[in-house]
């Protein structure tokens, strides 16, 4: 059974179930696995990244808008937020496994993010279910990782963008009395700033 990190996050990233993937992922950053930098590997562009058939993948424009004054609209709030960190889990894994003859902290740093966008999407699947709902229960789109396919070197940088979008993600939730939701969010603006570095 191999032991190269970089081929662990491969088949970490071809997972469909988002609770295997995130239970993956946090085997992996206990063990702390050696990346082999020397390999090359590749993947089928159909196996990754591994998602589940929900949701349903729509342009962004298709999006239904949902007002924040019901709870449903609350709730197609959290799973847009949860959407968001799924796909960062698969990016992170992405950026381990995908480049070959990088330092090797390079490798722990992006293992790293996988680990926090992990329990950041639990935390929010969490919330998600006590709303009566779960995630795939609304539409998503898929433009970030259509980045990866075009320009997987750039797309690495874009992972930090959805951070200067917290603060008014952190206003509406409080406008919307959804204190519980600010506080699964509060682990995640206290550490962002560390690790989007990577």
């Amino acid at each position: 059974m191999t032991s190269c990190l970089r081929t662990l996050a491969l088949q970490a990233l071809t997972l469909s179930d988002p609770q295997q993937k995130c239970q993956q992922v946090a085997l992996l950053w206990q063990a702390k696995h050696q990346a082999d930098p020397s390999i090359t590997l590749s993947a089928p562009a159909q196996s990754i990244p591994g998602r589940p058939e929900k949701p349903t993948l729509v342009p962004p424009k298709q999006l239904q808008r949902r007002a924040m004054n019901t709870a449903e609209g609350r709730a197609a709030l959290i799973h847009a937020l949860a959407h968001i960190e799924f796909n960062a889990i698969n990016l992170a894994l992405d950026a381990v496994w995908r480049f070959a003859d990088m330092p090797a902290d390079y490798y722990l740093d992006w293992l790293q993010v996988a680990k926090e966008e992990a329990y950041h999407f639990s935390l929010l699947r969490a919330h998600l279910l006590t709303l009566g709902f779960d995630y795939g229960d609304f539409d998503g789109h898929n433009s970030l990782w259509e980045m990866v396919e075009k320009n997987p070197i750039r797309c690495i940088g874009t992972h930090g963008t959805g951070a200067t979008h917290h603060g008014s993600t952190r206003t509406r939730c409080y406008t919307t009395t959804q204190a519980k939701t600010v506080a699964s969010r509060r682990p995640r603006c206290r550490r962002d700033s560390g690790h989007y570095l990577a």
